[in-house]
């Protein structure tokens, strides 16, 4: 009897539980997409990549400390904050992958050919 019961919720407390991880999910992408709108409204076009490549770097490097200094494990059944670190790291990397080297140099100075 009491399996039936957990089975047939219903009311504002079902639907609340079933949207829960969904409305978590939202509020991480809009959180996660924010300084990329922020950088972009702020950069030049041509310095966006490297803007958003220092910007992950560092924020992988501070959520690796944060999961240091918390002791998280770095193995789970769901995503840990060192999963984040290192998501934060690739798309770091991947963001200085891409971006033109010469453009940053002209930008800050300096000569790209000597």
């Amino acid at each position: 009897m009491a399996d039936r019961r957990s089975l047939r919720r219903t009311g504002p407390h079902g639907i609340t539980a079933a949207l829960a991880p969904h409305l978590r999910l939202g509020a991480l992408v809009l959180s996660a997409a924010a300084p990329l709108f922020v950088i972009a409204a702020l950069v030049p076009r041509a310095l966006f990549l490297p803007s958003v490549s220092l910007a992950a770097i560092a924020a992988a490097a501070a959520a690796s400390f944060l999961a240091w200094w918390l002791g998280v494990r770095r193995q789970g059944p769901t995503v840990t904050l060192w999963d984040i670190a290192g998501a934060c790291a690739l798309i770091g990397c991947a963001a200085a992958m891409l971006s033109d080297p010469a453009t940053v140099l002209t930008t800050i100075g300096q000569n790209p050919n000597p």
